[in-house]
């Protein structure tokens, strides 16, 4: 896969294509490995975001309360923001 593919996974988004080009523009191994990586996590936490992003739209069924009986339900979606070893997802 080259620079210019992975540009286009993401072509609005600025962190995305800024990296891509540090990519494009790096001259050593450690550089290029260094960049790999943070492209890496920048991929992952994107792809976590979107798939919870999905989740949230999905119904749920929810369960009964074990103690009343009463039917759970979601108090609806709420902007969250959590750290993970790939980063902090929103």
């Amino acid at each position: 896969m080259t620079v210019q593919h992975l540009e286009s996974l993401y072509p609005d988004l600025a962190e995305w294509i800024s990296n891509c080009e540090q990519l494009r523009q790096a001259t050593t191994l450690p550089e290029l490995v260094w960049l790999g990586l943070q492209l890496g996590l920048l991929f992952a936490r994107l792809a976590v975001e979107q798939e919870l992003n999905n989740r949230a739209i999905e119904p749920t069924n929810w369960h009964k309360c074990t103690g009343c009986q009463k039917q759970i339900r979601s108090k609806g979606f709420r902007p969250r923001q959590m750290s993970t070893l790939i980063g902090c997802i929103h």
